[in-house]
């Protein structure tokens, strides 16, 4: 009975492990292969990238361009679906992720990055 135990526990755990993606990044296309931006060169915690080409009156109107680690916002309505995607918890320079957003900037959908220390 001892001997049992032990093999119906290890049969259990590898039959019921995942074949398919575990994350976001590994069922992206090829294409969505861009580097991240350049860190700021003014070593704030915050700063907003250049405006997009997506309209806005305020920041609500405006939404991340990618799932996962997005370096710049779209519309709202043009945002994708992100419901079904899971991302890394990673903090990668150059994004929006740990603290960063979007925002209505000058009319116009504008990320606001985050670099420096306050990322990692």
């Amino acid at each position: 009975m001892r001997t049992i135990l032990p093999l119906l526990f290890v049969f259990a755990c590898n039959s019921a492990s995942p074949s398919g993606p575990r994350n976001a990044e590994d069922i992206r296309p090829a294409t969505d292969t861009q580097p991240p931006a350049a860190p700021s060169p003014t070593g704030s915690s915050t700063e907003a990238a250049a405006p997009g080409d997506a309209a806005c009156s305020t920041d609500a109107d405006c939404a991340p361009a990618a799932c996962c680690h997005a370096a710049s916002c779209v519309a709202r309505s043009a945002a994708p679906d992100c419901r079904a995607v899971l991302c890394s918890m990673e903090c990668r320079q150059g994004t929006m992720d740990c603290g960063g957003g979007c925002m209505c900037q000058g009319g116009r959908c504008s990320a606001r990055m985050m670099s420096g220390p306050a990322a990692m």
